[in-house]
């Protein structure tokens, strides 16, 4: 498994729909050679946000032991 890199990392990314957003991750990952099918990939990124969203960023609070 490769790791990723700093090249996969965009932190000025915008977008106005998952959509826009997963296939720009999409975009990135073809062009850094982690994938090699850009459209299967946006499909699969797609899929999986239906079932489950990631839409929104939040932190997970520590609890203590």
């Amino acid at each position: 498994m490769t790791a990723l890199t700093t090249n996969c990392i965009d932190l000025s990314i915008q977008g106005n729909s998952a959509y826009s957003i997963l296939k720009q991750l999409a975009e990135m990952a073809f062009q850094n050679g982690y994938i090699t099918d850009r459209h299967q990939f946006l499909q699969t990124l797609l899929l999986r946000e239906k079932l489950h969203s990631t839409r929104y960023g939040l932190r997970h609070r520590r609890t203590a032991r």
